[in-house]
């Protein structure tokens, strides 16, 4: 072990979020998001090999966020991302300070992965109230730098869809993964959209009980490696 750091945020039983490793220039350090039971977040900065905290900030302007990813900008800050009682995107500078928050789709849609994209917005991946069943369907939305919705696709079967993972492409479009059930018991559910959201095309993959894609990640040859 190189060294062991505690942190809290104001209550007793805090877990951790998301874990990112970030470079400028030669500094090398890692952000870390917590919540707390009342869904407080706490966020803080460990410089490598030096384990110092150079922030470590609550936002209580959204009590009830439970935080699920925080992405790097290209401005030197963060943008954290989570679900209360819809996804909410939250923009943090380069030392901690929220610059804005935003309730940025409908009460009862969760975000469950985002990305940057070329242009300096978010593209989430969640679900949606299904109008076509009594289940869900998959969400895929994206915003602007300043959080405002730019666009909006809804996928969705016969049976019920859930989107867990995302991740961009070389050419600006992007690669969804998530469950259907609409094949058997349920299966691993790709789809493959362009930078505007529209699908190019979609596959899915499965046994015969119930399988869904969690995860999905770019290996350096442009090919993506599907985990679930």
């Amino acid at each position: 072990m190189i060294y062991n750091v505690e942190l809290s945020s104001l209550n007793a039983q805090d877990t951790t979020t998301e874990i990112i490793g970030v470079e400028e220039g030669d500094k090398r350090y890692f952000q870390i998001v917590t919540s707390d039971t009342l869904g407080l977040q706490a966020y803080s900065t460990i410089v490598e090999g030096n384990a110092i905290v150079l922030f470590n900030n609550v936002y209580e302007s959204v009590p009830n966020l439970y935080p699920i990813k925080i992405i790097s900008t290209s401005d030197g800050g963060y943008c954290l991302i989570g679900n209360d009682t819809s996804p909410r995107f939250l923009k943090i500078d380069k030392y901690g300070g929220l610059e804005w928050t935003r309730g940025v789709s409908n009460v009862g849609n969760v975000v469950r992965d985002a990305c940057v994209t070329i242009d300096d917005g978010f593209v989430f991946v969640g679900d949606i109230p299904s109008s076509y069943n009594n289940s869900y369907d998959l969400l895929l939305q994206k915003i602007s730098a300043d959080g405002i919705e730019v666009w909006r696709r809804i996928y969705h079967t016969p049976e019920q869809d859930m989107g867990f993972s995302l991740t961009s492409t070389s050419d600006g479009g992007f690669i969804v993964v998530g469950t259907t059930m609409s094949y058997g018991g349920g299966d691993a559910w790709v789809i493959r959209v362009d930078a505007e959201g529209d699908s190019l095309w979609t596959n899915h993959f499965g046994t015969e009980g119930w399988d869904y894609a969690s995860k999905i990640e770019s290996t350096q040859n442009n090919d993506y490696i599907i985990s679930g």
